[in-house]
């Protein structure tokens, strides 16, 4: 919808169920009857409400008494011609016969109080082309005749019955100079001849109304004011202008209707003053008084030159941070358009969403989080090949249930040859959101040489990276807090931890350690456990075989870092045996009979030293069992999972007298009557050393509790609703749990993520109010910062966050504005680039002298990080963290590395305008997967001055409401169109700044063009993100783009897709123009 007032559009909108356009027969018109040909058309949805938005000036217009109308806008339509036989003969676009129409018609608009409005097109005369002899001279009455059947009676002009005299209003306006001349030299209206371009509104007042200011402004060298004031049913008694002078003092001056000669002709004005007049005061305004007491009151536009002028940039120095938006127009009250900086700091998501007034702003920069099931995995590393082998089967397999950052050590009674011997893995019980990740060096070193996996291979060898034989640590999604013991090869005052191998080594359960760590001891210290209270006692001895002198620590909690120097058997540099010893762990014992009985053994006695069958335990032992004792730690944290043989398992975490009918941790509390039955079928265990979410009753961690480990869950009525604090036990990075407000884990309804403790949900809005719960997990470790600029106008000030998020969240800095003082600057195109292919910082020299701020495209490619910072003058950033952390979260690792623009507004150096400084600095990694040099590239697009410095300096123009262009294709490369509507300017378009989204499409190389101005929006890593193909991904960014040479109001869209793209069935790429130069 449109609202134009008088002939210009004032605003646009588009609702939110917008007509549908369906074709229109040949001889069939619509509305019937009035014989116009317009386009039948079916309304679908409902009623919609908007609010419309008018500038001052504006407003000041319809208080002078232009026309207004709102009408429904066509965006793009075809039209066939018919012969007389009716046949179709040629077909073309509307808008290019809409313009054949405009080329030779005038307008003709009549306004009735009772009546209501009707415009109308009619064939104008155009003495300038070669045929207009040949052509009809319309003139005014034949015009008023032909749509009105006006007629000429006594010199007077009958309109629909009705005469037209001096209390009509008559408006004359015209696209050139010559049809004002035409305007003034005829005396008699309908001799007029009709000219293109010309605008006539014939408008019959309200007897009853209050007198009409046809208009007013300040003349004399802005000393004087004048206006013109007609009757409207009564004589005009007085006219009476409330302005300011210069120096701020409020006057009133009275105006009075006598021209030079003496004569009234309805044009009122002041004396003319001394000095000159505030012509900038907002509340000036003039007040038309009839002898009846009517006051008609309009504001006083300033001069043409001032209210017209068109915006200015004006930067700030430095960035400021917005923590109200709504307020900016206090602090700057001449702005009409603010630029904004939205940043993402440190957080990951798919599709997060800021609405900034209208504008839709998508800061997605990863795929969405998949559910984690994953912690009932176990997985093994094999010698061959090919793992189903059964050659030296156990002496060539190495079973893990935890991460291990050094495969140098070995489990209970197990030394293990798994250093760099590893041909093979598999996944045992695999479920959604298993992970393994394969590591060259010891404590999981080596970004860009890894290997991550989703399930089981059988050749290491044959991947993107050969593996074979390399592996020296190991992550494992969900499963790290198994407690260690690190060796260093200094005393604690002196630990160099920087090249690991040479200065320490870890060690997990008994191990002889002469071959790779002999008597290079001084200091030692336990990790892992302590989160789960898992209190482990190492033993040191002297000899490799377990025997010489003897250090044995023992502590009810977590032993930190400490000096073998002890008084009690120095073995500082005489270490070869390490012992762990589990006297303060949970313990799991598994009895032959129910109720404890039959006997146990210390082949079945579960804790973090002995929790897998490669580490001690016997298969022929467990296999029998018909319950569990359980010791657990003093915050029940320790679960204990077991299997059946065809995969099924269940979680324990307190005694079970019988196995064949208790309840696990996954059903205890839930209103489920299932029970499960293990009595003689437990295939194997696995101690779990992944997150625990455990829910409380009441708020601090207080009352009674449910844990949570594993997968998804409907709440039932026992704990539905009943959730009002959470507590997150040996958290891990790539973990994360969503709770739901509804059941079924429904997205569309409110939902929070949960990666820490939070003591009181009401604090989130989500107090007793959780009906189901999904972990999930594929969060990078390393969350990306990603920034994008937002132009926005200041009528339309509001700020909201959608969408959930992993991370610290979005912020909102203010980076400068526009307004139309004399101390903004103006914009001028110029184009100069230059690349940096490295971190580091430069200085770019732009040659230009005079700039006061710049318009910056900063392009990154081929370079892939969580934090991608181009700062420019110190105080613009370009954040284009895309974190191609790889789909399990932990690494990052990168087949394609994304290409990502972003546009910023740079203020300039006030002692150096001619020279933007760059600093470019990476996160804590960065990975170049596909080989290619990293390259940074500075795009110049043009600078903002004073009027005076350059010729071809543009003003610019801020939409309210922001423009939407028709969705370009998706599916394939071919270029669209997108027709833009002349009437949304008010001036010819040079340049564009245009908010580009693209919605549901996942890819590395993603470059959108429009008229050949482009803009990288790739933001995943590679095809595969070594896990997973990312999808469902929304970005936004804003784009420059200077209008088409031939047709400033077409938009030539091209989407081009790299290597691979992963597009969704419901993907777009939408398109808004915020505001334009010209």
């Amino acid at each position: 919808m449109s609202l134009q007032i008088g002939d210009k559009t004032a605003v646009s909108i588009t609702t939110d169920s917008a007509s549908e356009i369906n074709s229109l027969a040949p001889y069939e018109s619509h509305p019937k009857g009035d014989g116009t040909v317009a386009l039948k058309y079916i309304e679908t949805g409902s009623n919609d409400t908007h609010e419309i938005v008018l500038s001052l000036d504006q407003v000041q217009l319809i208080q002078m008494g232009y026309p207004i109308s709102l009408s429904t806008d066509q965006i793009t339509a075809n039209v066939r011609e018919v012969d007389d036989e009716g046949n179709f003969t040629t077909e073309g676009k509307w808008h290019i016969y809409e313009s054949a129409i405009d080329a030779v018609t005038a307008s003709i608009t009549y306004v009735h109080p009772t009546k209501g409005e009707r415009k109308f097109n009619v064939f104008a005369n155009n003495p300038d082309l070669g045929n207009s002899r040949y052509d009809p001279k319309t003139t005014l009455g034949d015009a008023l005749e032909l749509v009105l059947n006006a007629k000429i009676k006594n010199k007077k002009l009958i309109i629909d019955g009705e005469e037209v005299n001096d209390s009509w209003r008559i408006f004359l306006s015209s696209d050139d100079d010559e049809g004002y001349e035409i305007f003034q030299k005829t005396d008699d209206l309908s001799e007029i001849e009709l000219r293109p371009g010309m605008d006539i509104v014939f408008e019959k007042t309200d007897p009853n109304g209050s007198p009409a200011v046809q208009y007013v402004f300040y003349g004399e060298d802005n000393k004087q004011v004048i206006a013109q004031v007609e009757e409207n049913g009564a004589e005009i008694e007085s006219v009476t202008a409330t302005v300011q002078t210069a120096s701020g003092e409020p006057i009133e001056l009275p105006l009075v209707d006598v021209d030079k000669k003496g004569n009234y002709d309805g044009v009122y004005k002041s004396e003319i003053q001394s000095n000159q007049l505030n012509i900038s005061y907002k509340d000036a305004i003039i007040t038309a008084t009839d002898i009846n007491g009517s006051e008609t009151v309009t504001y006083i536009l300033a001069p043409y030159a001032l209210s017209k002028q068109g915006l200015g940039y004006v930067p700030l120095t430095r960035t400021r941070k917005v923590t109200d938006i709504t307020s900016l127009p206090e602090d700057y009250p001449n702005a009409e358009a603010f630029v904004l900086e939205v940043k993402n700091t440190k957080t990951t998501t798919n599709m997060r969403r800021v609405d900034i007034g209208k504008q839709k702003v998508y800061l997605g920069v990863n795929n969405y989080p998949i559910e984690f099931r994953g912690a009932g995995t176990t997985y093994s590393l094999h010698t061959h090949g090919d793992y189903n082998q059964k050659t030296k089967y156990d002496t060539a397999t190495f079973t893990l249930t935890s991460s291990m950052s050094d495969l140098r050590s070995g489990a209970f009674g197990y030394n293990s040859p798994m250093n760099n011997e590893a041909s093979s893995v598999k996944f045992h019980y695999g479920a959604n959101g298993d992970g393994i990740v394969l590591y060259n060096m010891f404590n999981y070193k080596g970004q860009d040489d890894v290997l991550a996996l989703t399930g089981s291979d059988r050749n290491l060898s044959d991947n993107s990276i050969n593996f074979n034989n390399k592996t020296s640590s190991v992550r494992i999604i969900g499963q790290s807090g198994k407690p260690y013991v690190r060796l260093y090869e200094n005393n604690k005052n002196n630990i160099n931890t920087n090249s690991y191998g040479t200065d320490y080594v870890d060690v997990y359960g008994d191990k002889n350690i002469s071959g790779f760590f002999n008597d290079d001891a001084e200091s030692f210290r336990v990790f892992g456990g302590e989160d789960m209270n898992y209190y482990i006692d190492p033993t040191f001895r002297q000899y490799e075989d377990g025997t010489g002198l003897r250090q044995h620590w023992t502590k009810n909690g977590y032993i930190g870092l400490n000096n073998l120097d002890s008084s009690v058997n120095n073995l500082a540099n005489k270490v070869s045996y390490v012992k762990i010893g589990c006297e303060h762990c949970p313990s799991f014992t598994i009895y032959k009979d129910k109720n404890y009985g039959g006997g146990s053994a210390f082949t079945n006695v579960v804790t973090p030293e002995i929790d897998s069958q490669s580490s001690g335990l016997h298969w022929e032992d467990i296999s029998i069992a018909s319950s569990i004792k359980v010791e657990n730690n003093r915050d029940n944290l320790a679960k204990l999972i077991i299997y059946k043989e065809n995969g099924d398992y269940a979680v324990i975490d307190r005694s079970v007298r019988d196995l064949s009918s208790f309840y696990d941790v996954i059903d205890r509390g839930r209103s489920s009557t299932r029970t499960q039955n293990f009595d003689n079928k437990i295939r194997d265990v696995k101690l779990h050393y992944g997150t625990v979410y455990r829910f409380y009753e009441h708020k601090d961690f207080r009352g009674r509790y449910v844990d949570y480990i594993i997968g998804e869950d409907n709440i039932g009525s026992d704990w539905n609703n009943k959730f009002s604090s959470v507590k997150v036990l040996n958290p891990l990075p790539e973990i994360g749990l969503i709770a739901f407000d509804n059941t079924n884990y429904d997205y569309s309804e409110d939902y929070i993520p949960i990666t820490g403790d939070i003591a009181d949900l009401s604090t989130v809005s989500f107090d007793n109010k959780i009906s189901s719960l999904k972990l999930i997990t594929r969060i990078p470790e390393k969350l990306p910062t990603h920034n994008t600029t937002v132009v926005v106008s200041s009528k339309d000030l509001s700020f909201e966050a959608k969408n959930k998020y992993f991370g610290k969240g979005t912020s909102v800095h203010l980076v400068g504005y526009f307004d139309r003082t004399g101390a903004s600057s103006k914009f001028t195109p110029h184009v100069y680039n230059q690349n940096y292919t490295a971190q580091g910082s430069y200085t770019l020299r732009t040659g230009i002298n005079d700039a006061k701020g710049y318009l910056v495209q900063v392009d990154a490619q081929r370079v892939s990080s969580d934090k991608v910072q181009v700062k420019l003058n110190g105080s613009s950033y370009s954040e284009l963290g895309t974190s191609p952390t790889h789909a399990l979260g932990l690494e990052p690792g990168a087949i394609y590395d994304p290409l990502h623009s972003n546009v910023v507004f740079v203020p300039a150096n006030r002692n150096r305008p001619s020279e933007i400084s760059v600093d470019i600095s990476l996160g804590g990694w960065k990975a170049t997967g596909d080989g290619g040099p990293e390259t940074y590239r500075i795009k110049v697009l043009g600078y903002f001055a004073d009027d005076s410095v350059s010729g071809n300096d543009l003003f610019y123009e801020q939409f309210d409401t922001p423009v939407d262009v028709s969705s370009p294709l998706t599916s394939d490369e071919r270029t669209s169109e997108g027709i833009l509507q002349r009437r949304d300017f008010k001036e010819t378009p040079k340049a564009f700044l245009v908010n580009v989204t693209s919605k549901n499409i996942g890819a590395a190389y993603f470059k959108f063009t429009i008229n050949d101005n482009y803009l990288w929006l790739g933001t995943a890593a590679s095809e595969y993100a070594k896990g997973d193909v990312a999808r469902s991904v929304h970005h936004s960014g804003l784009m420059y783009v200077q209008a088409n040479t031939e047709d400033a109001y077409l938009f030539q869209m091209t989407p081009n897709y790299g290597i691979w793209n992963a597009i969704d069935n419901d993907a777009a790429i939408d398109v808004e123009i915020v505001g334009y130069f010209y």
